[in-house]
C-alpha cells in the first residue's frame, strides 16, 4: 500500500502455452500432435502467439489500464478448471 501514492501498479500476465521454439520442441520430444494437445490447454483449441502476449503486456502497462492493480492476465484457463496442480500432471495428458 505504501507504493500508491507514487502511482505504481503491480500486474502480470501469465501467458500460457504460446507457441515458441521450446514448445514446439517438446512436442516432438513427447510425439505429440498440436492439433490433438492445444484443446487440453486452450479454450481456443490453439496456441497463443507471441503477439498476443505483447499485446496484452502493453495493455497492462498503458493509461489504458489505469485502474487496473494487483491482478494477472490469466491465458491458462482449461488448466485451472481441468484440476491440474503440478507440471507432471500437465505432461501425463
Amino acid at each position: 500500500m505504501k507504493i500508491i501514492p507514487f502511482n505504481i501498479r503491480v500486474n502480470s500476465v501469465a501467458p500460457g502455452a504460446i507457441d515458441t521454439p521450446m514448445l514446439r520442441g517438446a512436442l516432438e520430444q513427447f510425439v505429440l500432435n498440436e492439433a490433438e494437445y492445444a484443446p487440453q490447454l486452450s479454450l481456443l483449441n490453439r496456441f497463443g502467439q507471441a503477439n498476443e502476449i505483447a499485446q496484452a503486456s502493453l495493455w497492462i502497462v498503458s493509461d489504458l489500464s489505469s485502474y487496473i492493480t494487483g491482478t494477472t492476465i490469466h491465458a491458462y484457463e482449461v488448466i485451472l478448471q481441468g484440476n491440474y496442480k503440478t507440471n507432471a500432471d500437465l505432461y501425463s495428458l
